[in-house]
């Protein structure tokens, strides 16, 4: 079965945290009581009573819009329904990696001025995050991106996938074999333990066979069957390194023109053996632990701004961030706003944030030229003017007889490094929903 739309999608991954959100809120009250190390204070508190962050990394290739629905439907699943209970997207897979990447255990110290490379082959993505340490201090390294982070969609499911046509066109050379096979027999093979831990094992000296001396067992469900054309040999499915090598050309072609749109030009070959399962969770951890941040600023990815709806300049666009800007992490964007408001109006109306991917050198002045370009809305807030407050009366003009009220207000934009972002409001008015 495959979801007929984007809709059913977001149903099924909501359905799924909510399941992973109900399991988090009986088991952790659970270990937190049985925890002797804890204090009594803590031991005391119920799931609605202890305080929770919640952090989401992202996928590098995740852009904004696809980060801020991921992070609406965080929330429908229930993660930051409780009081005490707050939600964020922290850094990208990339960024954690190389936070990773630049700790002691794993390459060694790293010194203020250094410039690292973290290149990050997952399952599904291959991150790269370009990074320099501006700052070593005890217990602490704070690096900054030299580059915005960038990804593609090529890993080590694009090897399963290669493998599998390579074993799908042994089949297809001798079609009369195929009723002795198991269904979906390519796919089963790529997907088996055996080629799986070959893949993995790929380069180290302990996977330095020679000849014909790879090959996945029990393939076809009958220890006799042998077929020369095939490859199979009493069952067992043989392949030489060189095919297993060649199913790795496409993703390291791929990673490799990554890395040169990054730097220009890659040398050198370098691997060192770590906790590669575990490395986004620990470094996302230690960027929330210590006090000082270890990414203390990213660059931003795309073009974020604020539609302007006003007599005369209707549907413009104030841009306040811009590509491979330098953001602050935490730190807002701050905009001096001026609402005017109809006399006969209900002080209440809705910001507008959007989003354009690409070089911040020409940016569309209006909606339409925008929208043209692929803009799209990311954010809206409604806002209202704060109870009790007093508006200034504005100045009438010729093509305004009637009177209106000027509302001054502050509006801070906060684009966190996955790429979403939050409105948050100051002054004479105040955030209803978003």
């Amino acid at each position: 079965w495959v979801p007929g739309s984007i809709g059913q999608v977001h149903e099924i991954v909501t359905l799924y945290l909510r399941q992973v959100y109900t399991h988090l809120s009986n088991e952790i009250p659970k270990l937190v009581r049985s925890d002797p190390t804890f204090s009594q204070q803590l031991r005391r508190k119920n799931w609605n009573s202890l305080a929770i962050d919640f952090i989401f990394s992202t996928p590098t290739t995740w852009q904004a819009p696809v980060s801020q629905h991921f992070r609406g439907i965080v929330s429908k699943a229930g993660f930051g329904e409780q009081k005490l209970h707050s939600v964020m997207l922290g850094l990208t897979e990339a960024e954690a990696s190389a936070i990773f990447t630049c700790q002691p255990w794993t390459v060694g110290k790293v010194q203020k001025g250094d410039v690292v490379l973290s290149i990050d082959a997952g399952g599904g993505t291959t991150d790269l995050a370009f990074v320099k340490a501006t700052a070593d201090t005890a217990g602490s390294l704070t690096l900054e991106e030299i580059h915005p982070v960038t990804g593609v969609s090529t890993g080590s499911i694009t090897i399963d996938s290669e493998f599998e046509k390579l074993i799908e066109e042994r089949v297809e050379q001798h079609s009369e074999t195929r009723r002795e096979l198991p269904k979906d027999f390519s796919l089963k093979v790529s997907q088996s333990h055996d080629f799986q831990t070959w893949k993995h094992k790929l380069g180290p000296k302990d996977c330095d066979q020679v000849g014909d001396g790879y090959f996945v067992r029990e393939t076809t469900g009958k220890d006799s069957y042998s077929h020369e054309g095939l490859g199979i040999r009493e069952g067992s499915l043989y392949f030489t390194r060189r095919q297993l090598e060649s199913c790795f050309d496409i993703a390291l072609q791929e990673i490799k023109g990554l890395i040169k749109d990054a730097l220009g030009n890659f040398e050198g070959n370098n691997r060192a053996e770590g906790d590669a399962r575990t490395a986004v969770v620990k470094c996302l951890l230690y960027d929330r632990r210590t006090k000082v941040r270890a990414l203390g600023e990213h660059k931003a990815r795309a073009n974020y701004g604020i539609i302007v709806e006003e007599p005369q300049s209707e549907d413009r666009i104030r841009w306040l961030i811009k590509f491979g800007e330098t953001i602050q992490v935490g730190e807002p964007t701050t905009v001096k706003i001026t609402k005017r408001l109809e006399k006969s109006e209900q002080w209440k109306w809705t910001e507008k944030i959007v989003w354009l991917k690409g070089s911040g050198s020409f940016l569309p002045a209006n909606v339409k030229d925008g929208c043209e370009l692929g803009m799209e809305e990311l954010h809206s807030a409604d806002i209202e003017v704060r109870s009790g407050e007093k508006l200034s009366a504005g100045k009438r003009s010729f093509w305004c007889k009637s009177g209106y009220d000027k509302c001054d207000f502050k509006l801070m934009l906060v684009v966190g490094p996955s790429g979403d972002c939050d409105v948050k409001v100051s002054e004479k008015v105040i955030k209803r929903s978003e």
